[in-house]
């Protein structure tokens, strides 16, 4: 009842928009957490290296009790791996930047609370008192002292109330035997060292992880909406390589400010249809029609359509403006 209290109050107190990084539980070697991050339309999990570094499974339990698969895709000294979601759908996960704040808060916070998934997805808060702090990590120990943290914390994270701001200071990678101590792996390092990982450029492409994709002839499209509408994106497909014509559609819908992928798609161009999802779903004379959105007479209804030119092993984004 008392943490649920709390979820509540902390739901109320910080601004919606500082929860864009969602933490999960995260079950490869050992029990653990970590939190999501986005780049080039695919989702990541960040988590400490030691909890998946040699397993051969990988869940990812989420807030909504939704379990996905992931992959161990990179490791980064001290401690640190990430992890594709091998299908996301139905997960937040969103491009986000380090907070302006996160020293000047550090440097006028004493306390904090930590952040954990446990493997129902339920979201837990313990309170701690920061005692120390070097250039890259911070020490913590529980305000309670009959309290101890568990071993399935790593990865959690650790944040502060500033002014009214929910403000991510870190991750959690260590424990003292004595399960009394933690040390915190501080946000602005994690940055640091994961830049290369998910610096992302404009109209730049990405080799996709697909180890199968160079025999498989396939590649990966991604499409960032950035209009203020839920539209709707048809692809015409191809089955096979042999195929002159396209054999099918593959139909998908994208939120404002979201970005989606396909993947395994074969490396021939492609059409590609957008309209509004008012306009896909809502219209009594296209209902029932919605596979012919390439039709001339369903032209009316497209906001935009083109040609998209897949590439064997790589990853390509399109912004929709």
């Amino acid at each position: 009842m008392r943490n649920s209290q709390i979820l509540i109050l902390l739901s109320l107190f910080f601004s919606a928009s500082l929860w864009s990084q969602e933490t999960v539980f995260v079950k490869g070697d050992e029990n653990g957490n970590g939190f999501s991050r986005s780049r080039y339309g695919k989702c990541y999990v960040i988590t400490p290296n030691h909890v998946v570094a040699s397993s051969g499974s990988i869940d990812i339990i989420n807030k909504k009790r939704l379990k996905l698969k992931g992959r161990l895709i990179e490791s980064f000294e001290p401690d640190l791996a990430v992890l594709e979601i091998e299908d996301s759908e139905g997960f937040n996960c969103e491009e986000w930047e380090l907070n302006t704040n996160t020293a000047t808060a550090l440097d006028n916070s004493s306390t904090g609370f930590i952040d954990y998934k446990d493997e129902f997805g339920t979201t837990n808060y313990f309170h701690v008192n920061i005692t120390s702090m070097d250039d890259s990590s911070i020490s913590i120990i529980p305000q309670n002292s009959d309290t101890f943290f568990s071993k399935g914390m790593s990865g959690s994270s650790l944040y502060v109330n500033y002014k009214g701001d929910k403000v991510l200071m870190g991750m959690l990678i260590s424990l003292e035997n004595d399960l009394k101590t933690g040390y915190v792996y501080q946000i602005d390092d994690i940055f640091r060292v994961l830049e290369p990982f998910f610096k992302v450029e404009e109209n730049s492409t990405e080799i996709v992880q697909d180890p199968l994709c160079k025999e498989n002839n396939t590649g990966d499209y991604c499409f960032t909406n950035t209009r203020d509408q839920k539209l709707v994106i048809q692809l015409n497909h191809y089955r096979n390589s042999k195929e002159k014509n396209p054999h099918g559609y593959k139909t998908f819908t994208i939120n404002p400010n979201e970005s989606k992928c396909v993947y395994g798609l074969l490396a021939k161009p492609m059409l590609y249809y957008i309209t509004t999802q008012e306009a896909f779903y809502d219209d009594s004379k296209f209902r029932g029609y919605e596979y012919l959105l390439k039709a001339p007479n369903r032209s009316k209804f497209l906001l935009e359509k083109g040609e998209l030119k897949i590439q064997t092993c790589q990853t390509n984004t399109y912004i929709i403006k």
